[in-house]
C-alpha cells in the first residue's frame, strides 16, 4: 500500500493568509471584474517543501487545496529509497486559493511539475 506524504498544514495556512493579505493590500476585491481580469495573472505564493522517499518507483502525495491524493512514477535513474524533494506553491486569482503547483526534484534535477486548478 502506498504511503501518501503530506505537506505541513501550518505552513500551508500561513501561505494562504499571505496570499489573502496581498489581495487586501492591493484592494483587488473592490475592483470591477473587468479590471481584475485585465490585471490578473495568478499570484503564486511561497513554497512548502518536504522530503519524500521513493517507494515502488513512485512518489505519493496528499495535495492540499485541491484535496487530491496522487502517485507519480519516477524515472528509472531514481532508485527506490532515494529521498526526493516535493515542493508546493499556492496560486491565487482572487483572495481565495485557485490552485496549487507541485514540483519534485531529485539529485538536483527536476523530475516533474504538475499544477492543479487555476495556476
Amino acid at each position: 500500500m502506498a504511503t501518501y506524504h503530506e505537506f505541513p498544514q501550518r505552513e500551508i495556512d500561513q501561505l494562504i493568509e499571505t496570499g489573502r493579505a496581498n489581495f487586501d493590500e492591493q484592494n483587488i476585491a473592490a475592483r470591477s471584474s473587468k479590471d481584475a481580469v485585465l490585471g490578473a495573472s495568478p499570484l503564486i505564493v511561497g513554497e512548502v517543501c518536504i522530503s519524500v522517499t521513493v517507494e515502488d518507483g513512485k512518489v505519493c502525495l496528499k495535495i492540499p487545496i485541491v484535496d487530491i491524493e496522487e502517485c507519480f512514477k519516477v524515472p528509472g535513474w531514481i532508485p527506490d529509497g532515494t529521498v526526493v524533494k516535493a515542493c508546493l506553491k499556492i496560486c491565487f486569482i482572487g483572495p481565495v486559493p485557485s490552485g496549487v503547483c507541485v514540483l519534485v526534484t531529485a539529485l538536483d534535477k527536476e523530475v516533474f511539475r504538475r499544477c492543479y486548478g487555476a495556476c
